[in-house]
């Protein structure tokens, strides 16, 4: 028999695990044209810069996945690094998340 704990923290890494994935979809398409947008106006280096924080965000996402369900690191831990990466992404290099 699965003691209530252990029910409890499977259905607390599958809540976060939906919050998570959908903090990777708002990543992928709203930074992702933020980025584009700031490579497109800004130089070859500093588009290359933007590039790989967007994909070293979008990596990190499915690692907190993994260490989520790994018991890696603590729930609020995780939370507040895919946090911060959000942040420092969006207010850096993707502010201009227009579709043009």
């Amino acid at each position: 028999m699965v003691d209530s704990i252990d029910m409890l923290g499977i259905l607390i890494n599958i809540a976060l695990t939906f919050i998570i994935s959908w903090a990777l979809i708002w990543a992928f398409f709203m930074w992702g044209l933020g980025v584009n947008n700031f490579a497109k106006l800004h130089g070859k280096f500093l588009g290359w810069l933007g590039h790989c924080s967007w994909i070293l965000l979008m990596v990190a996402h499915f690692y907190a996945i993994f260490a989520l369900w790994m018991d890696l690191f603590s729930a609020p831990i995780l939370l507040t690094a895919l946090l911060f990466g959000h942040l420092l992404v969006g207010l850096i290099f993707a502010r201009n998340v227009s579709a043009r």
